[in-house]
């Protein structure tokens, strides 16, 4: 197994919690994050020893296991995002109005790490306070920490931790055509979010021969012509929304009569 390294920060997410208290999977990329202040901490356990006067070894003990935070701040929020965070209201003319009182904001939040650590949080308890550095170097920070609640769905951990997995993708099964012409029928699907690109290209083709025409290459099926006799390789690649890339090859291989 590769060596696990988790290394600054690639993507942070939020969305709402879906009804059946699971893992949101309508997650929204927020403004960028400030460098420096993104985090996740599990913090000390504690332990309750029940003594008695006569011995010193404790009876019973029990243990509580800390509580984990995601801190994070930022410095690009429009409005939209403060009620997401903050609760409020957005006024005709854009503004951000403050609620008389503050509301309990609970989301599902989503990290990625630039080396593809994925940690998920299914029910995370809100907490946002401005921090206006009104100075030449200072920064407007919008300051989050987010604690890890039991997810109201059964069964539900409170977090997932692991290594984000790479868009599954496939170019087709191989062909044998005595024609000039064939269609490519590639699929993908992302392993959180969707499919952002994809393109097909010729990687190898009959020696002296002309390149192939792609007729529509950014989509998964494409027509190809102008084939001669002689082996063709092509590559599908694909990207997710996330920026994970992956690719296949499918071999046509062709005799003109």
């Amino acid at each position: 197994m590769a060596k696990q390294i988790v290394f600054s920060l690639l993507s942070l997410k939020d969305g709402e919690i879906p009804d059946e208290g699971t893992m949101s999977d309508m997650l929204v990329k927020r403004g960028p994050t400030y460098k420096g202040t993104a985090s996740i901490k599990e913090a000390d356990s504690t332990v309750f020893d029940v003594l008695a006067e006569e011995y010193p070894e404790p009876d019973e003990s029990f243990t509580t296991e800390g509580l984990i935070t995601l801190v994070f701040s930022t410095y690009d929020y429009d409005p939209e995002m403060l009620v997401a965070y903050k609760g409020g209201s957005i006024t005709d003319d854009d503004m951000w109005a403050k609620p008389a009182y503050p509301p309990e904001i609970e989301r599902s939040w989503q990290t990625i790490s630039k080396d593809g650590y994925l940690v998920e949080i299914p029910r995370g308890k809100l907490r946002s306070k401005f921090n206006y550095e009104m100075k030449q170097d200072g920064v407007a920070l919008l300051e989050n920490t987010v604690t890890a609640l039991k997810p109201r769905g059964a069964g539900v951990a409170s977090i997932f931790m692991g290594k984000y997995k790479l868009p599954m993708v496939s170019a087709g099964n191989a062909q044998n055509i005595t024609v000039a012409n064939a269609n490519l029928t590639g699929t993908a699907s992302a392993f959180r979010g969707t499919i952002s690109s994809q393109i097909w290209t010729c990687v190898q083709k009959p020696v002296a021969a002309a390149d192939p025409g792609i007729t529509t290459p950014a989509t998964l099926n494409t027509a190809i012509t102008g084939l001669v006799t002689g082996t063709y390789k092509f590559q599908l690649a694909v990207a997710d929304e996330n920026g994970f890339e992956n690719k296949a090859t499918v071999t046509v291989t062709v005799a003109l009569p």
